[in-house]
């Protein structure tokens, strides 16, 4: 069986970022020039190639392919799979066209708009299984199940799909614990040729990373909570600085770590920051940060273990209720 895990193309142009938690954005344009390497759907094909299922990675949006190129190429598969986002009534047309072309395809989609409005998106037949929450081990599953030609894929937690006329929703699948669990990325299923660039980025080539799933955060405008939960996971020092030298022997330069409050996990990052200097680890990078969850010492810490740059979310200046 053949799986295409695709970040669709677009008609509104090359501007369009997809990601896990928050959808899509920059849609139609590209704000400063940024191309996010797909990191969500890179794990998704990580851990399916790693299970030993035939996986090809297709990032039609950066590899720049035209609807007409990509519906050839999905002639070839049997199982597609995306993320979908703000962009879900675009990605049911382009799905649609492509079951015309292949109409034994079975597409399965997750992010935020499968998991948060899953019965509006269950109208659509352009989408059979959709996921919600945390994908990775409830994707795997459901190919393992359909793989083997086992009905008991419906049993899956975490999935929605359509049967006799009637939306089937399973109950939630319970959350990864530990996150050392997943397998480090397999960045070589990245196009070939393809610059991914971020305006913030000082060294090239760059890639993204994350070591913690969750937020300690209670705003009200974010679905970080909601969709990971409002426990903070995070991965180990040592797991985290394997994946950076493997990074390192790739030939990456820089690193965007991607967690939502990287610095949250003060003894753990201590310890990371220690031995990338201590290994010379020659990696750059950045990551996202909210007042108050660093110090001057941890930051003179951070700076010399390549850190140039700290995105802090700053909302409003006023503390009082309007």
């Amino acid at each position: 069986m053949r799986i295409l895990v695709i970040n669709p193309p677009s008609k509104t142009g090359n501007g369009v970022v997809r990601d896990l938690v928050y959808g899509c954005w920059c849609s139609g344009r590209r704000i400063g020039g940024a191309n996010t390497p797909p990191t969500s759907l890179l794990y998704i094909a990580t851990v399916l190639k790693e299970g030993g299922h035939d996986v090809k990675l297709l990032d039609a949006v950066s590899e720049r392919k035209s609807l007409e190129e990509v519906k050839q190429i999905t002639k070839n598969f049997n199982i597609i799979i995306t993320s979908t986002g703000s962009m879900f009534f675009e990605d049911a047309e382009i799905l649609s066209e492509l079951k015309k072309v292949n109409p034994s395809l079975t597409t399965i989609i997750y992010g935020s708009t499968s998991t948060f409005m899953l019965n509006y998106i269950m109208e659509m037949d352009s989408f059979d299984v959709i996921v919600r929450g945390e994908p990775e081990f409830i994707i795997r599953d459901v190919i393992n199940c359909i793989e083997s030609g086992d009905a008991s894929w419906k049993d899956v937690k975490g999935i929605g799909f359509r049967e006799n006329g009637n939306i089937v929703l399973n109950e939630p699948y319970p959350l990864i614990e530990d996150l050392d669990d997943l397998p480090f990325l397999d960045r070589r299923m990245l196009p070939q040729g393809v610059d991914y660039f971020n305006p913030i980025v000082k060294r090239m080539p760059y890639t993204t990373m994350t070591t913690s799933r969750g937020c300690s955060g209670q705003c009200n405008f974010c679905n970080v909570p909601s969709f990971y939960g409002r426990k903070t996971r995070y991965r180990s020092a040592e797991n985290v600085l394997e994946e950076l030298e493997l990074i390192e022997s790739q030939g990456y330069k820089e690193v965007f770590f991607r967690d939502e409050t990287f610095t949250l996990f003060k003894k753990r990052n201590i310890e990371i920051c220690s031995e990338v200097i201590k290994r010379n680890i020659d990696l750059t990078w950045l990551c996202n940060a909210r007042v108050g969850s660093v110090d001057k010492e941890m930051m003179k810490l951070m700076k010399r273990a390549g850190c140039h740059t700290i995105k802090f979310g700053v909302e409003s200046g006023v503390q009082k209720n309007s």
